[in-house]
């Protein structure tokens, strides 16, 4: 079928051209490789899907709308067996996946590429762990009580693991080695030595 006229034409080779055109209903393409449907559009939403495979939806553009809220937007999403990945082509012309949620594991973080993977101060509780570069879960306890409690300042102050205050002084007087009132000394003032010498 040819037609041919000032705001529509269809060719032989099946090329369609519209000028202003008004399309109604639902639209679909078809791999030219394997007959299979590769995209279709229906009222909001962009379907796009497997080549290889006939049928199987890989992943949607569409409007949504929060049922809390009723507010709209976009989004693009998987099915709930499948997989949203993010990617760029690199020199090679192949992609490069930087995200990808698999569906099929709600639960479990996202990979996200050049993250780390571990446990933060694996020693105060059981600390911080991140996976994919996301904090995961976090326990961070500590001691609490006075360090240095016999210091005659007072000691250092901790809360939870947390020190919270300290004041600490050190002690001033001259120490005798040989005898407890003669001999060899030490000068000390605020806990440093200051000074030695023979009495």
């Amino acid at each position: 079928i040819i037609i041919d006229s000032e705001n529509f034409k269809v060719t032989e080779d099946g090329t369609i051209t519209a000028t202003n055109a008004t399309l109604n209903g639902s639209f679909r393409r078809y791999s030219s490789d394997t007959g299979y449907l590769a995209v279709a559009i229906d009222s909001s939403r962009l379907k796009i899907y497997d080549w290889e495979e006939e049928n199987l939806l890989a992943g949607t553009l569409g409007a949504v709308q929060s049922l809390s809220s009723g507010r709209s937007g976009i989004e693009l999403y998987c099915p709930n067996d499948g997989r949203l990945l993010l990617g760029y082509e690199n020199e090679d012309g192949n992609v490069d996946t930087i995200f990808s949620f698999d569906a099929t594991k709600p639960t479990d973080p996202p990979y996200i590429v050049n993250t780390a993977n571990g446990t933060l101060f694996p020693n105060v509780g059981s600390g911080i762990t991140v996976k994919n570069g996301l904090i995961t879960d976090f326990s961070l306890s500590g001691s609490s009580g006075r360090i240095f409690s016999s210091n005659p300042g007072g000691g250092i102050s901790v809360n939870n693991g947390l020190i919270t205050g300290w004041s600490i002084t050190g002690v001033t007087t001259r120490f005798y080695i040989d005898t407890p009132s003669g001999g060899v000394y030490l000068d000390i003032a605020n806990g440093l030595i200051t000074g030695t010498g023979i009495q």
